[in-house]
């Protein structure tokens, strides 16, 4: 399996309760990517229950019925990079600053808890939370 070379998303593709959106792109042979068009977009109607947004349970109740409407929508043979968008309640991903941090993980993540919803105005009971600590090298600035 090679990662490299990575490739330009050239299919934006939504997944929301209800449907899937996909915004597909091409380029200008003559500019490369400096001149992108849109090259079509489409909608399709999800049966009810197959995408079930939750930061708690299962998102997906049935993956090969998921996929084989992403690729009825999608309609290209072989992998393709894709830029994928998920409703909010799914996944949040938060960067915080903090000077110090407690060194017990409870109380780091409570910490981290707190600030989440003080900040966003969202609560982060309902959800599994995970972290990762980066820490600043000496001497540089954030």
């Amino acid at each position: 399996m090679s990662f490299l070379p990575m490739k330009r998303p050239t299919v934006g593709l939504c997944i929301r309760a209800h449907s899937l959106s996909a915004v597909e792109l091409e380029r200008d042979w003559r500019t490369g990517w400096r001149a992108k068009r849109v090259r079509r977009v489409a909608e399709r109607p999800l049966p009810v229950g197959l995408v079930r947004p939750s930061s708690t349970e299962l998102n997906i109740t049935d993956v090969v019925k998921l996929a084989d409407e992403i690729q009825m929508l999608v309609d290209r043979a072989g992998p393709t990079a894709v830029s994928l968008g998920l409703p909010d309640v799914c996944a949040r991903t938060v960067l915080f600053d903090f000077d110090t941090l407690p060194t017990k993980p409870d109380e780091c993540a409570a910490l981290i808890r707190w600030r989440f919803q003080k900040e966003l105005n969202v609560s982060a009971d309902a959800g599994r939370l995970g972290y990762h600590v980066f820490r600043l090298v000496p001497g540089q600035s954030s």
